[in-house]
């Protein structure tokens, strides 16, 4: 579970007995009483206000957006590793990111504040990068979503984040090698 940003005094928590205390593994601890005490500490990433979306690649890995942080759990939640932090490079702008989204090649993470959305290989996922495709009008995902779908009409992966402010939906389709960028601002 994460909590949103709350100066630093929130993070994500982590259970492995539903919340409970005292329960056996055969009740999927059903049977133990819920408490606080199950829960520990395992990062002080928050995430942003209003909306949040995680990710978890086939391979169990799990992404999570947050205010200052994108991280990463490549063993349940147990622990978790900063991929990028503080401001993106060469901006004062902070990561601000609330929903992440991974096609076949590429995470996709929303701005918060921005026009511009942010994307690392998923092989390299250090290597952020907020330049792949022309800045729209749609200025972050909250409190809406941040959702890709395949298509297999036009045989690409389709991206779109919402704006609230602006009524605008971003949409992004994912070019195949060598294939042309595209992507607009749909009035909604």
């Amino acid at each position: 579970m994460i909590a949103q940003s709350n100066n630093g005094d929130s993070g994500i928590w982590r259970t492995t007995t539903a919340g409970r205390v005292g329960g056996t593994p055969a009740m999927h601890y059903r049977d133990g009483t819920i408490s606080t005490a199950a829960w520990t500490k395992v990062s002080s990433v928050e995430h942003v206000h209003g909306s949040f979306g995680a990710w978890e690649l086939a391979d169990g890995t799990w992404y999570v957006a947050g205010w200052t942080t994108i991280a990463k759990s490549s063993d349940q939640g147990a622990t978790w590793v900063d991929v990028v932090s503080g401001n993106w490079p060469g901006t004062f702008n902070g990561v601000n990111t609330s929903a992440i989204v991974a096609t076949g090649r590429y995470l996709y993470a929303n701005s918060f504040v921005e026009t511009t959305q942010a994307r690392a290989p998923i092989g390299d996922d250090t290597n952020w990068s907020r330049d792949y495709a022309p800045a729209v009008g749609a200025n972050g995902s909250n409190p809406f979503g941040t959702a890709v779908a395949y298509s297999a009409a036009i045989g690409s992966y389709v991206i779109l984040m919402g704006d609230h402010t602006h009524g605008i939906v971003w949409r992004y389709i994912e070019p195949a090698a060598g294939d042309a960028i595209f992507a607009d601002g749909l009035d909604g």
